[in-house]
């Protein structure tokens, strides 16, 4: 535990030291596939500051034999490859340099089978959705010739009769877009269970968010197949004169 002591034994000085157990790692679950003894497992290793090193091992920090660099986006990280491979001071060094992608394809993968998922069921929703609101939107349109008719006699235009027509279904459609964003939050919470599920255990703090930016391209979308819905299906009235829609209706 953090505050115990634990006496170690050097073998090159044959001596003993006590040492302060000042913290204890984790996350290394599933590591160490590639350990030729017990000792070579990331959770049997442990770390101690270089004083301690110099003074009770016999050990002199000269270079180091290795330097693991983490890069903030997976993009890039054959940039930092290349600008560390060109940089001057490490010319006509024996320098291996390599990429290790393991752990990001771990958890990339499912992200990128769950994009592809989602951008076809996209497509399927909006085609879908564009034929049901236009059908929809027809039958309610058909419901309402009189009064199309009537503004049409009286010299309303029919883009003003569009508009209005496009006005009281975006009305109902600010309630769906509302509704909306407390469903997508339940549905974020879902789809991070589901990618831990997917993805290495040790992955723990996964949480999708659904932000302004992704969200506004959605909403205008919306309107925009409401709008085609709206145009498409009140023309065939709207394209009538009004003698021609009375005469229909009677």
């Amino acid at each position: 535990s953090v505050g115990d002591y634990v006496t170690m034994y050097c073998l090159d000085s044959d001596s003993q030291v006590s040492l302060e157990i000042v913290g204890i790692f984790s996350g290394t679950e599933g590591m160490g596939n590639n350990a030729l003894s017990i000792s070579d497992l990331p959770a049997n290793q442990g770390f101690v500051d270089y004083d301690t090193m110099f003074e009770n091992f016999g050990r002199e920090l000269d270079g180091y034999n290795e330097i693991d660099i983490y890069v903030e986006d997976p993009e890039g990280i054959h940039n930092v490859y290349n600008e560390i491979k060109n940089l001057s001071a490490l010319k006509n060094k024996t320098l291996a340099l390599s990429i290790n992608t393991e752990d990001y394809n771990t958890i990339s993968n499912p992200l990128e089978h769950l994009k592809e998922m989602v951008q076809t069921l996209l497509i399927l929703i909006v085609c879908v959705s564009i034929i049901i609101l236009t059908l929809l939107l027809m039958i309610w349109t058909r419901g309402r010739k009189r009064e199309i008719g009537i503004l049409l006699s009286i010299g309303e235009s029919r883009r003003s009769i569009m508009t209005q027509f496009f006005a009281e279904v975006m009305m109902i459609g600010l309630f769906a877009f509302g509704a909306s964003i407390c469903l997508s939050n339940a549905i974020s919470g879902i789809a991070s269970e589901f990618l831990i599920a997917q993805v290495d255990s040790s992955v723990e703090n996964l949480k999708l968010v659904i932000s302004v930016q992704q969200v506004l391209p959605v909403y205008i979308s919306s309107c925009v197949i409401i709008l085609l819905s709206v145009v498409v299906a009140s023309w065939s009235v709207l394209r009538l004169n009004p003698r021609d829609i009375f005469a229909k209706m009677s």
